[in-house]
């Protein structure tokens, strides 16, 4: 159905006896599926909130048009619906006992606990995942704390701003039982969709319930410990134009691992200037609820930190349900604001 002309659109139940209506941004679910070609998806996979029907139909905002001023060819100008101030249509049936307006402000309450800023818009216009760290400590001090017996990676320089798609130091468990330190490709291929074109690399994980992750999961060969010094999340609170913040344990950005886990894959990754083909070791880590440090200044997530050994080795070895035992938000007071503004942490 290629990319919407609209950046939201009203979604309507098909269930003739509710018709509950919402205005939906497209936006959430570009970033969730990774792709432009929402429509359909919506139409397949939208849950009603009022009835739980799956499945719906969509409406794009209304048109009006006015006369192009200066042009005698009778050409006109579209001015296109605003996204609503009140994005939420109550068109069908209600709770027992509950009136219309009780309905309205029940439905209001339940979108501003999703959005707080009130505009679901502005709230996915900045990255709401984890999509920028740091690491700026040595190799040797990788090695020694993680007790890994092997340097694959080669002479890593300290790195103040890794972004998807590019290479970092990981730890893994090599094919004969020897932890190693090497080089990986950040971001998993996107689940794929029939005719979907070509999307982002996932570089988060979230639903460890899914498929598209279980079989990386389930394997502790195929866990890994992403060393970090800082990380950045995009504080939602300062409107359209988000700030990045970076977070640390301390100011002196001691050593902490994302817990991730690692595939092959053959492809061609990069960019169009630099692509890079061939065979690849890509990495992607675990986010779980935002930590009581982050909540403040990004409510979505936090990446799930190992801060001791024991969940470095849990991580490395337990079972799968032990191991997602850690997928939880660090304590408060674990992280703080070590620097903001810029796209690197200025160490």
């Amino acid at each position: 159905m290629g990319r919407p002309l609209y950046p939201w659109s009203w979604v309507v139940c098909t269930d003739f006896q509710c018709g509950h209506a919402r205005a939906i941004p497209f936006a959430p679910w570009m970033i969730r599926w990774e792709t432009d070609d929402v429509l359909d998806l919506i139409r397949r996979r939208f849950r009603c909130s009022q009835c739980g029907r799956l499945g719906a139909v969509y409406s794009t905002p209304s048109i009006r048009h006015l006369p192009q001023y200066g042009d005698g060819d009778g050409h006109l100008d579209k001015v296109v619906e605003a996204f609503p101030a009140d994005p939420v249509r109550i068109g069908g049936q209600r709770r027992d006992g509950e009136s219309c307006n009780g309905a309205e402000e029940r439905n209001k309450a339940e979108y501003l606990s999703r959005f707080p800023n009130g505009d679901a818009l502005a709230a996915f216009r900045g990255p709401s995942m984890c999509n920028l760290y740091s690491m700026t400590k040595s190799q040797r001090a990788i090695l020694d704390l993680v007790r890994a017996m092997r340097d694959l990676a080669g002479n890593v320089p300290p790195l103040p701003a890794i972004f998807p798609d590019r290479v970092a130091p990981v730890v893994r468990t090599s094919a004969d039982g020897v932890r190693e330190l090497v080089m990986m490709r950040w971001g998993f291929p996107p689940p794929s969709f029939p005719g979907q074109k070509s999307a982002r690399p996932v570089t988060n994980i979230r639903n460890t319930t899914s498929r598209h992750w279980t079989p990386w999961l389930k394997k502790p060969e195929h866990r890994c410990l992403v060393p970090v010094t800082s990380f950045a999340e995009p504080d939602n609170n300062q409107g359209p134009r988000s700030i990045w913040t970076w977070f640390a344990q301390d100011e002196s950005r001691p050593l902490m691992f994302f817990a991730g886990i690692w595939r092959e894959w053959e492809g061609i990754r990069g960019t169009k200037a630099d692509p890079a083909t061939g065979k690849h070791l890509l990495f992607s880590f675990l986010t779980t609820d935002a930590s009581p440090d982050v909540a403040p200044n990004h409510p979505d997530a936090t990446p799930v930190l190992l801060l001791d050994r024991g969940a470095r080795e849990m991580w490395m070895h337990a079972p799968l349900e032990m191991a997602l035992s850690l997928q939880r938000p660090p304590p408060a007071g674990a992280l703080r604001i070590v620097a903001a503004g810029a796209k690197e942490d200025p160490v």
